[in-house]
């Protein structure tokens, strides 16, 4: 494998093993977030990468939410306490709190209409520093 022992050399050496920590460091900030809260509507997975919400599905247990997250997004790991996820999340679950189901709506269609409604509302209008979404600011 090695033709010599410098070529181990640039695996063990300090500067090596910083450079791939680095990498995949990096590697891992790029990941898609994901988080299941509970909202009003019932629970939630909502799905971040690069600052945009990608997915956000309202289901009746976690044990649905996540077989969806592991079919759709199953690169994504678990949100913590991850600020590229919760600058946007927190506002999607306030848009998710405030939003209104149309009475005449049927109870099944309720969870999709939900998730896509507040979906689009990211979508159209993606919110960034000093953006307005629903009463608060960033």
């Amino acid at each position: 494998m090695f033709s010599n022992l410098g070529g181990i050399h640039q695996f063990t050496s300090l500067e090596g093993l910083s450079g791939l920590v680095m990498a995949a460091s990096a590697s891992l900030l790029k990941r898609p977030r994901y988080a299941i809260a509970p909202t009003v509507h019932g629970p939630v997975l909502i799905v971040v990468a690069d600052g945009r919400v990608r997915h956000i599905v309202v289901g009746r247990h976690e044990s649905e939410l996540q077989a969806y997250r592991r079919r759709h997004a199953p690169s994504s790991a678990r949100a913590g306490s991850a600020s590229e996820f919760w600058d946007v999340g927190v506002e999607v679950l306030i848009a998710l709190d405030e939003t209104a189901v149309p009475p005449t709506l049927d109870q099944e269609a309720v969870g999709p209409w939900v998730g896509d409604t507040v979906l689009r509302q990211f979508r159209d209008e993606p919110p960034g520093p000093g953006a307005r979404t629903g009463d608060t600011y960033h």
